[in-house]
């Protein structure tokens, strides 16, 4: 990423798989569970800026708050950040757009070296910047996540680790992700149609 000078990680799937289309916040349940209301601007307290129209119509996209979404079922590093249509290349053609899911590793704990040069030389830029530079590099590494670079063999395995997971949820169904690792997924009568079914409350 041009941005932040980290790495990304991305996987295509097919349009036989049933995530095909799909955003990475959205219910994969079959049905679906009741998307959350919209928001409720008139209801905002008095004196509250109201947001423009642009920031409106982006707040009111359609939202789900159950635990069948593929943000929630996939585990990769920093969680899934993307789904949505992607550039497939092959070697140096260009074999059209795909369907994929992704994520980022401009996480805390995560090293990034475009935007860490950008805001070093903002410190540096304005008195005393250099000694709280310093201040926030020790306080960084020392936090609970570390803070490291994502390299390439890393988001390579993180990569495979979420092909994984997708060819799982093609294979047998979402609800096979729920399973620990000592009890992997077996496609068949063990994730039958009816488990896959959204069972949570509707609203």
């Amino acid at each position: 990423m041009e941005v932040t000078g980290s790495l990304n990680g991305y996987v295509a799937v097919t349009p036989e798989h049933p995530w095909w289309g799909k955003d990475y916040n959205e219910c994969v349940a079959t049905p679906q569970c009741d998307p959350d209301p919209p928001f409720d601007f008139d209801g905002m307290p008095r004196g509250f800026p109201v947001p423009p129209p642009s920031i409106r119509r982006t707040m009111n996209e359609l939202r789900w708050s159950c635990a069948h979404k593929p943000e929630a079922l996939l585990e990769v590093h920093g969680g899934v950040t993307y789904g949505g249509p992607m550039l497939v290349i092959a070697g140096d053609e260009e074999e059209g757009f795909a369907w994929g899911f992704g994520f980022d590793t401009g996480h805390a704990g995560d090293v990034t070296p475009a935007m860490d040069a950008t805001l070093r030389q903002i410190y540096l830029e304005r008195p005393g910047g250099a000694r709280e530079w310093a201040e926030r590099e020790r306080i960084m590494k020392a936090g609970p996540l570390g803070n490291t670079y994502k390299d390439f063999a890393y988001v390579k395995h993180e990569t495979e680790r979420l092909a994984e997971q997708l060819a799982i949820a093609k294979s047998a169904g979402w609800a096979a992700l729920h399973q620990s690792d000592d009890d992997p997924p077996t496609p068949g009568d063990a994730y039958s149609e009816e488990s896959q079914r959204c069972h949570s409350p509707r609203r």
